[in-house]
């Protein structure tokens, strides 16, 4: 009998290790694994990226250990041929782990869509011609990616809106023939064995619908061309990319039993120097994790997509406070009074502001948005070699600049040429220096975001107010 007692204890320790290992170890993202290339290809809103700022900012707040490294792939005005051009020496060149492809905005042609375009003969043809050749060069584009990385993760395309009610023209037909696209690309990438499918498409349509419904219909979550999403289009995106995924929700979950002075449970967390008494409790607490930042604009949008109660869940509970009023303070500073029923209940800490591990994901937050900035600087160099690459084609670096000086001089004596196009060419022109920099400056700021989402230990006081 006394064999038997030593054998089940012998047998519960390894189980009970297990259980406080599981406790307080890191959590790791189920996207990627630690270290990956993470590639995002596309067009101009990629290259935007605004869906990757925010992407990223989730993962590097919330699994800080993991160190991913997140390329910018996309070219403004790029389409499947573009893609196609380019796939060797500026995309399959990464060498990415996981790959991420949107393309399609700029394969329907907008303006195909205008009332006088849809009136001609044969409209309806072409309409066909197009997504028959859509499908057969995104079918290689595809297999390309597939090849090549481990992991292939296609989004059906962002949404053109063609319900607000603003200045821009409305296009009608652009977004139901973008929604046949994303249905082409779902289907190549369902029968290719290491891709699956991210549905921004119905994402965002859900989301515009129900802001427009509510706020009103001249509101949209996609910028004022009805095109290219900014910060608040780029959060919904990386919800449904987190979502898809089936992400962690927790930053931290931790309750305390305030009377025996003991830990029930702390997932993702760890908590030392536990004392508690009538009318306070201390402990020091590291995180793991940060929580997720809003600015005001994105602020907004969260009660449409419930962004911070399913994905941003920073839960304190303590348990068995005498009844009352009690200020929280970490290290040392008030950051909010609760009553011992919220703490009973559990308090989602990420939507305080005053607390230090907000104020340091807002830094994060900065960095991930100059993340993005350097990274549209950079990504405008490709878009001269995109408008002339049939030109370039096979020529060597100074016959390309002699290509692009004499089509911007072309573009600048066209009084209807678009002013960002050329920008981009003389910013070609004048800059190639910066442009050599720039990708180191890229990967010092990325390296700065992870630095600085490394996890604190922070003193918890909570005391009982008088």
């Amino acid at each position: 009998m006394k064999a038997v007692k030593i054998l089940k204890t012998l047998i519960a320790i390894p189980a009970l290790l297990a259980l406080a290992f599981q406790s307080f170890a890191s959590q790791h993202p189920k996207a990627f694994d630690a270290n990956d290339k993470v590639l995002f290809v596309g067009d101009s809103i990629t290259a935007g990226g605004y869906y990757i700022k925010h992407i990223m900012l989730y993962y590097i707040t919330r699994f800080p250990n993991a160190k991913a490294c997140f390329i910018n792939s996309g070219i403004s005005g790029d389409y499947c041929d573009g893609l196609l051009w380019r796939m060797d020496w500026d995309i399959l060149s990464n060498k990415p782990d996981v790959a991420t492809l949107m393309i399609g905005m700029n394969d329907v042609l907008r303006n195909s869509f205008s009332t006088s375009e849809k009136a001609k003969p044969m409209h309806k043809d072409r309409l066909l011609a197009r997504r028959k050749s859509y499908a057969e060069k995104l079918s290689k584009i595809i297999g390309a990616l597939s090849e090549n990385s481990r992991s292939l993760i296609v989004f059906t395309p962002s949404i053109y809106d063609q319900s607000a009610r603003i200045k821009c023209e409305n296009l009608i037909g652009v977004n139901d023939e973008l929604s046949i696209y994303g249905n082409i690309g779902a289907e190549l990438a369902s029968n290719t064995g290491n891709a699956r499918v991210v549905d921004m498409s119905a994402a965002m349509a859900k989301t515009n619908l129900a802001y427009q419904n509510s706020e009103g219909s001249d509101k949209t979550i996609i910028g004022p061309d009805r095109v290219h999403p900014g910060d608040v289009g780029g959060l919904v995106m990386a919800k449904t990319f987190i979502e898809s995924f089936g992400e962690s929700p927790t930053v931290y979950n931790l309750h305390i039993d305030a009377p025996s002075q003991s830990v029930k449970y702390a997932n993702n967390c760890e908590v030392q120097d536990l004392k508690s008494d009538t009318c306070k409790t201390t402990f020091t607490l590291r995180e793991e994790s940060l929580p997720y930042p809003f600015t005001a604009e994105t602020e907004k949008i969260d009660k449409y997509i419930n962004f911070t109660e399913t994905f941003n869940l920073q839960k304190l509970k303590i348990s068995s406070l005498p009844v009352g009023d009690y200020s929280l303070e970490i290290d040392g500073k008030e950051v909010g009074i609760y009553s011992s029923e919220d703490f009973s209940k559990g308090i989602n800490l990420s939507k305080n502001r005053k607390t230090p591990q907000y104020a340091q994901a807002m830094e994060v937050l900065k960095l991930c948005e100059q993340f993005r900035n350097l990274n549209v600087k950079y990504r405008n160099f490709f878009l001269p070699e995109l408008f002339t690459f049939r030109e370039c084609y096979g020529k060597d670096a100074a016959q390309r600049m002699e290509i692009i000086k004499e089509k911007y001089l072309k573009i600048k004596a066209n009084k209807n040429s678009n002013p960002y196009v050329l920008k981009c060419f003389k910013n070609y022109i004048e800059n190639q220096r910066e442009r050599e920099m720039l990708p180191q400056k890229i990967k010092n700021v990325l390296d700065c975001a992870y630095n600085e989402a490394q996890a604190k230990s922070h003193i918890y006081t909570i005391k009982l107010k008088k």
